[in-house]
C-alpha cells in the first residue's frame, strides 16, 4: 500500500476473522447513523489507517490522518452513545476530539512473543490452582504450593516447580505421549480432571481394544501402572503404526492374537511379569527387542514365537552404547550402530566423533550423548 509512514492499521488474528482489519463507518444502521464506531471486518483500505503518536510509556493514541474526513479525531472505548439498539452500546468509536487525551484513547501495545508468555504463565497459574483444590479435597498437605500460589511475585519456574510437587503428591502419572494420555483420561479419568492417577490406573481391569487404531501413539511405558490388567486383548493396539515403545505390567499373562499387528514402527517392549507370558504367533512384529526378566531369559530364548525376538534382560536402568562404527576412506560419515540394554528407550543418541573424508587409517573415539532419547526409568 502507499500508506506514509506514521500510520498503521491494525488486523485481527486468533479471531475468526483473521487478515480483517480495524476501519471506520459512520454510516452503520446497527450501531445508528452518523455515529463513528469501529470494527474489525474490514479489508485494508484509507478507513484503515491510523496516525499513531506516542504519548507515554508504551502508551499511544491512534487518530483519523490528515487529509481524511475526521481528521485529527481520536480512537477510543466509550459506553456513552446513542443509538438504535435498546440497550446502551459498549465499543470503540473515533470521535473524541484531539484536545481530548483521557484514559478511553490511550492505547497500549504488548508484544505478540510476551503475550504468549503470558497466556503460558496464566494457564500454568490455573493448572496449580486446579491442583490445589484437588489436592484440598482429597486432604493432602499443600502448604509449601498454596504459598506459591498465593504469592504474587513466583516465578514461571516456582510455579511449575508447585505443579509438579502436587502431582506427585496427587499420584498423576506423567505421560509421554499425549495422545496415550488423552485416550487414558477420556476412558479412566474418574474425577474428571483431565489427569490420570496410579490409583485410577491401577482400578483398571481391561482395555478392550480403546487403543486400536490410534496411529499417532508413540510410546506406551505407562501401561505398566495398569497393574491389575491379565491380558492384552486381541487387536488391543492394532494398527497404532508409530508406536515404539510399550511396557507390558507385571500381572498380564497373555497377549492376544493380532494385538501388535501393524505397529510397524514398534522396537522394544519390556515384558514385567514374573512368569513367562503366553502370547500368539505373529501377534508381536518380527524384530521387536524385548526386554524380560533376567530369570526367564533362558525360557524366553527357548519359546518357539518369543524366541524369534531379540530377547535381553530387564535391568529397568536404560544403557545406550556406540555397538560398532566403521569408516571408509574418503567417505565424509562413519557408519555408527548403537545398541539399547537394561529397558527401552525413545529417540536416537547424538554419535559424535572427529574424523574427516581423508582422516588416516586409525582408531578413532566415537562419544554417545543423549541426543533425543528420553525413558521413564
Amino acid at each position: 500500500t502507499n500508506m506514509p509512514d506514521d500510520q498503521v492499521y491494525l488486523y485481527a488474528e486468533g479471531t475468526g476473522k483473521e487478515g480483517k482489519v480495524l476501519f471506520r463507518t459512520d454510516t452503520d444502521s446497527k450501531v445508528g447513523v452518523g455515529i463513528k464506531a469501529c470494527f474489525v471486518d474490514g479489508s485494508l483500505s484509507e478507513r484503515a489507517y491510523w496516525k499513531l503518536t506516542e504519548i507515554g510509556d508504551n502508551l499511544f493514541t491512534l487518530a483519523v490522518p490528515d487529509g481524511q474526513a475526521g481528521a485529527g479525531d481520536l480512537m477510543g472505548v466509550s459506553t456513552n452513545h446513542e443509538s438504535n439498539f435498546t440497550w446502551d452500546t459498549y465499543g470503540t468509536y473515533w470521535d473524541f476530539p484531539a484536545d481530548n487525551v483521557n484514559d478511553a484513547v490511550k492505547w497500549g501495545f504488548i508484544l505478540k512473543d510476551d503475550m504468549e508468555s503470558a497466556e503460558n504463565f496464566d494457564s500454568m497459574v490455573r493448572k496449580l490452582k486446579q491442583l490445589l483444590e484437588n489436592a484440598e479435597a482429597r486432604g493432602i498437605d499443600k502448604a509449601d504450593e498454596q504459598a506459591v500460589y498465593d504469592n504474587f511475585n513466583s516465578t514461571e519456574e516456582e510455579i511449575a516447580g508447585a505443579i509438579e510437587s502436587l502431582k506427585l503428591k496427587l499420584g498423576y502419572i506423567e505421560f509421554a505421549d499425549t495422545r496415550a494420555k488423552t485416550v487414558s483420561t477420556n476412558n479412566w479419568d474418574e474425577d474428571d480432571d483431565s489427569e490420570l492417577t496410579i490409583d485410577e490406573a491401577a482400578a483398571v481391569q481391561e482395555i478392550g481394544t480403546r487403543f486400536k487404531g490410534v496411529s499417532a501413539i508413540k510410546s506406551f511405558e505407562e501401561l505398566r501402572y495398569f497393574s491389575a490388567i491379565s491380558q492384552i486383548p486381541d487387536e488391543a493396539f492394532r494398527g497404532c503404526s508409530s508406536l515404539t515403545s510399550i511396557y507390558l505390567p507385571e500381572k498380564v499373562a497373555k497377549v492376544g492374537e493380532k494385538a501388535f499387528t501393524g505397529c510397524s514402527a514398534l522396537k522394544y517392549m519390556a515384558i514385567l511379569a514374573p512368569q513367562m507370558v503366553e502370547v500368539k504367533d505373529g501377534a508381536v512384529p518380527k524384530g521387536v527387542i524385548l526386554f524380560v526378566p533376567d530369570s526367564l531369559m533362558e525360557a524366553y530364548q527357548q519359546d518357539s514365537i518369543w524366541g524369534k525376538h531379540t530377547i535381553k534382560p530387564y535391568t529397568g536402568i536404560p544403557v545406550v552404547s556406540v555397538a560398532e562404527a566403521t569408516k571408509i576412506y574418503g567417505a565424509t560419515k562413519p557408519n555408527i550402530e548403537f545398541e539399547v540394554s537394561g529397558a527401552p528407550v525413545n529417540g536416537t543418541p547424538e554419535l559424535v566423533y572427529e574424523t574427516e573424508a581423508t582422516s588416516p587409517v586409525g582408531e578413532y573415539e566415537v562419544i554417545c550423548l543423549p541426543g533425543t532419547i528420553t525413558s521413564p526409568n
